[in-house]
C-alpha cells in the first residue's frame, strides 16, 4: 500500500509540472504574441505617417493616393487597418510566426490599429 501512494504522488506531481510547464509556454507565447502586435502596429504608424501631406515621403503619398487604385493604396500606405493584412502577414512569417496564428494575428492588429488611429491620432 506504501508503495502505490508513493506512486500516485509521483504521478500527481509529474501532472502538476506538466501542467506548470504548459502554462509557462502558453505565457510565452502570449509575450510574443503581444510583443510582435506591437511592434507592427509601430511599422504600420511610422509608415502611414511617412506618407502623410508634409511629411518625408508626402509627395510620392499624395502621387500614390491620385494614380494607383484603393484596392493597392490602402493596403499598403493608405488606411492603417486596412494596412494591417499587407503589413501584418509580412511581419508575421518574417519574425517567424506559425502560419495558424496568422489570421487571429491580422485581426487582432486590425483591431489595434483602429483603436490607435482612428480614435487617438485622427482627433485634432
Amino acid at each position: 500500500m506504501g508503495v502505490q501512494r508513493g506512486n500516485r504522488f509521483q504521478i500527481s506531481t509529474r501532472c502538476r509540472e506538466r501542467r506548470t510547464n504548459g502554462w509557462v509556454l502558453w505565457q510565452t507565447l502570449m509575450i510574443e504574441f503581444w510583443h510582435r502586435l506591437f511592434v507592427t502596429a509601430l511599422l504600420i504608424i511610422g509608415v502611414w505617417t511617412l506618407f502623410r501631406k508634409e511629411m518625408l515621403l508626402g509627395n510620392l503619398g499624395e502621387w500614390a493616393y491620385k494614380h494607383l487604385p484603393q484596392m493597392f493604396y490602402k493596403p499598403t500606405i493608405g488606411c492603417p487597418p486596412c494596412m494591417s493584412s499587407l503589413w501584418g502577414t509580412t511581419t508575421w512569417f518574417f519574425l517567424g510566426g506559425d502560419a495558424y496564428m496568422c489570421p487571429i494575428f491580422v485581426l487582432a492588429l486590425c483591431g489595434l490599429m483602429k483603436l490607435l488611429v482612428i480614435e487617438f491620432l485622427s482627433r485634432p
